[in-house]
């Protein structure tokens, strides 16, 4: 009779006692395993696409290297996570569960303890599925009872007013929310999610870190705790909201794992009321160009973006900034945003009615506008760059059309907190309907439309 053997993937630190002993019972037949050491963690994720296939990975915990990105690839390709020892590489207790490991065995075991734990969470080389993704169930594993907060990306052109937006909502729904909900850190975050972060400047930070890059770095190994969160954030007394300042560099980004990204808006979810994220305009991903690097640069706004509860995209009048605020429109349909979850606002925007009704028509004209949504108006402030200047609180002006209107839309249910449906593709009539904004009636039309929103300036 034949019998089914796993195929194990090892990796360790110098010289560890464990993973010599493994080896020794591979080779002398004591326990039906095919053991493959490997020396780095890229040599591991070679391995994890083996075309023979890996029942699992056995990893000594604070391997360099080894964090939730990894254990999630394995998890996608059917392959379980085997943590041994505890500790992280930052020298403290890790709840390897948590982040997604199958099962965590001490630094001292015996064969019987490995055999039982390859034939509760891993498949024998001959039975292994091809691909077995199971994120939902471990998304939700000892995940707090509450609520996460509300997730609010804004996104719009250079220079159309984004970062602008992004602080007068903080502000405008910190001072609503009087009182963070129990158990939370604070009513309001402001997130500085761009390449290049430009919040620090608006603030006058005399110190840029930590920031974003920590906040990911932290959450690589480990599930911070709320206090640990808080110690990555500055307090904006005069706007009440807290802060989570940007990259420094744009080449930073290469630092940013994506899974450790996605758990960094999770916890500052779970630790406050509302997040306002500040996002590139860019979510290219790997799906339409090919690269695994794009996607991995852009993972910032495409996280943000498909867990949105609402997303609001800034443009002003100017001929540039509603052509890119319309392709921007093109491309989160193509991303699967339904258009109930955009909210566009005009910024600068003038103070007349009959003004502020041409721009509506035209950009309705153009596309623009889902379904009979009117944007909402933000008029020009003629003191905003002293405000920038010295970080005071932004007008009541600027704050309160943009909070009422965010307040509707979350409050009436037209935001929902997940992409739950699949955009049909360009060309087909319901696309052409609902899911992509700008037609190609209205694309041919453009310049002609946009010379008369123009004009209305």
């Amino acid at each position: 009779m034949r019998v089914e053997r796993y195929a194990v993937v090892g990796l360790a630190r110098v010289r560890s006692p464990w993973f010599g002993e493994v080896a020794s019972w591979a080779n002398a037949g004591v326990l039906p395993i095919d053991f493959i050491k490997c020396v780095s963690t890229a040599e591991l994720r070679a391995r994890l696409h083996d075309a023979r296939g890996v029942s699992a990975i056995l990893v000594e915990a604070g391997v360099a290297g080894f964090d939730r990105d990894l254990i999630d690839e394995a998890r996608t390709l059917g392959v379980a996570s085997i943590v041994v020892g505890a500790a992280s590489e930052l020298g403290h207790e890790t709840d390897w569960a948590r982040l997604g490991a199958a099962a965590v065995l001490p630094d001292r075991f015996d064969e019987a303890t490995l055999i039982d734990t390859l034939s509760n969470v891993a498949e024998p080389i001959s039975s292994a599925p091809a691909v077995v993704v199971d994120s939902e169930s471990l998304d939700d594993r000892d995940q707090d009872a509450s609520s996460p907060g509300s997730l609010i990306a804004v996104i719009g052109s250079a220079g159309s007013g984004t970062s602008t937006t992004a602080m007068a909502l903080a502000q405008g729904l910190a001072r609503q929310t009087a009182n963070a909900s129990e158990g939370r850190l604070g009513s309001v975050v402001l997130a500085d999610l761009v390449r290049r972060g430009h919040l620090a400047m608006y603030h006058d930070a005399k110190d840029v870190v930590p920031g974003f890059q920590e906040l990911v770095e932290s959450h690589r190994n480990a599930s911070p705790t709320p206090r640990e969160v808080a110690e990555h954030l500055f307090d904006v007394d005069d706007r009440g909201y807290a802060l989570l300042l940007g990259l420094r560099r744009t080449r930073d980004w290469t630092a940013l794992r994506p899974k450790a990204v996605e758990a960094s808006i999770e916890s500052l979810r779970s630790n406050f009321d509302h997040v306002v994220a500040d996002l590139d305009a860019e979510l290219d991903g790997e799906a339409e160009t090919g690269s695994v690097d794009v996607e991995e640069r852009n993972a910032a706004s495409r996280l943000v973006v498909r867990d949105a509860s609402l997303i609001v995209i800034t443009t002003d009048t100017s001929l540039k900034s509603v052509h890119e605020f319309l392709h921007l429109l093109r491309d989160l349909a193509d991303h699967g945003v339904c258009a109930s979850r955009i909210l566009p606002v005009v910024t600068r925007a003038p103070r007349s009615p009959r003004q502020r009704a041409e721009c509506t028509r035209t950009l309705s004209t153009l596309g623009g506008l889902p379904g009979d949504l009117s944007p909402v108006f933000v008029p020009a402030h003629r003191h905003l760059e002293a405000i920038h200047a010295n970080g005071s609180p932004l007008p009541q002006a600027v704050c309160s059309p943009l909070v009422g209107a965010v307040r509707a839309a979350l409050c009436m249910g037209t935001a929902t907190a997940r992409t739950s449906r699949t955009v049909d593709p360009p060309g087909s009539d319901d696309s052409a309907k609902t899911a992509h904004p700008a037609t190609p009636r209205a694309h041919d039309s453009a310049n002609n439309a946009t010379t008369a929103l123009v004009s209305t300036r």
